[in-house]
């Protein structure tokens, strides 16, 4: 199979076999436990026996998009009624996405027409090429994520706090309670100012409504399973499939007996600190090492302002900055954050001080349109301009 052929020559990937001890580098390829370096035949055995391949992504590294580009084509070279699933948009967008996979949206009025900067906000450059291929060979292109408003209510409210009508937009089968699942977001608790056992299960609740919400719209698209013969591929962030917790039981659930293999992008320092602390990729899953991605500046948005009337005037992005990877442009009016009006850069400061790692919404204004960007700040990023 030329998938495997052409992602290992494209990343510089290393044949062998055997468990390897050594400390992880670009172009290694594990899969299997105890750290197996495996080659390429041992990856091409498993992505022929998968109906699923679900890859996994870091949002802001444009190589993680490079090598989703080389699966999604080498899949569809195999497989014409390819389905691709993508996180990257809520189920609002699925009409958009069909009307590009027809041919009928190019690719910059698709972005348009989902409001790609203010509904997801990475730099699009990194995935216009991902969805230029999938109008070029017409495949099926499914917008997987729960919507953003419903997922951030129960994040602070709870899931009974939902209307009728907001909770017929979830699958109606959620299984929420999952005690593994909760260990492991667990420490992402601090970073979004999350404390208290009510809190934590909201938070729990939320993820889960998008993990289950992905896998009920995928199975969907698949059937009727297994009898449709169709193969999928699914482009999410790396948390919803590291550890095989999240999204995937979730899919295994819906589309029972699925053979599927999961590809992990990971630095070389990722893997090497993972390898240090003993874990390695279980049965299903292939780690490719990467290159590290280039790093974003600390401690800064990445914006130079200045104070005007209704806000302040955006004068420069700076490059690989969380507002640069959000969309955000020189020109654009800051005009306040979560609601709060700015009328210093002092603001941005009091806007998130209480919860500086979570994500918030940025209200720009750019050329007679009002936008609303959301952004989160690494822990390495601090709460100013």
């Amino acid at each position: 199979m030329r998938l495997v052929l052409l992602a290992i020559a494209a990343l510089g990937l290393l044949a062998g076999c055997g468990v390897h001890t050594a400390a992880p580098k670009p172009g290694d390829l594990y899969g299997g436990k105890g750290w197996q370096e495996i080659d390429s035949a041992a990856l091409n055995r498993r992505v022929a026996r998968a109906r699923v391949v679900l890859v996994g992504e870091r949002h802001a590294n444009p190589d993680d998009h490079r090598l989703q580009l080389k699966i999604l084509n080498e899949l569809a070279d195999m497989h014409p009624d390819l389905v691709v699933g993508i996180e990257w948009l809520e189920s609002g967008a699925q009409k958009e996405c069909d009307r590009l996979s027809k041919g009928e949206l190019s690719t910059k009025q698709f972005a348009d027409e989902v409001e790609w900067t203010r509904k997801w906000g990475h730099n699009y450059t990194a995935y216009e090429p991902i969805f230029a291929q999938i109008r070029k060979r017409g495949l099926k292109l499914v917008a997987l994520n729960a919507p953003a408003g419903i997922v951030h209510q129960i994040a602070r409210r709870g899931i009974a706090s939902l209307s009728a009508a907001q909770r017929d937009q979830l699958p109606p089968d959620m299984q929420l309670d999952d005690p593994a699942y909760l260990k492991y977001i667990s420490d992402q608790f601090k970073g979004h100012g999350v404390s208290g056992k009510q809190a934590q299960e909201n938070f729990l609740a939320a993820q889960v409504a998008r993990d289950e919400t992905m896998a009920f719209r995928f199975a969907g698209a698949l059937s009727p399973w297994p009898q449709s013969g169709k193969h999928g591929v699914l482009f999410v962030g790396r948390g919803h499939v590291e550890m095989g917790l999240g999204l995937e039981p979730r899919l295994e659930r819906r589309l029972p007996g699925v053979k599927k293999v999961v590809v992990l992008p990971l630095s070389d320092h990722e893997a090497g600190a993972l390898q240090a602390a003993g874990q390695a990729p279980l049965d299903d899953q292939v780690w490719v090492i990467t290159k590290p991605p280039k790093p974003r500046p600390k401690g800064k948005l990445g914006l130079v302002l200045k104070k005007t009337d209704g806000g302040l005037l955006i004068l420069h992005v700076r490059e690989h900055s969380p507002a640069d990877q959000a969309g955000i442009k020189p020109g654009d009016l800051l005009a306040a954050i979560d609601g709060q009006p700015l009328v210093s850069a002092k603001g941005i400061h009091d806007a998130i001080k209480k919860a500086p790692f979570q994500t918030h919404e940025y209200s720009i204004k750019r050329g007679g349109k009002n936008l609303v960007i959301q952004i989160t700040l690494s822990s390495g990023s601090k709460q100013e301009k």
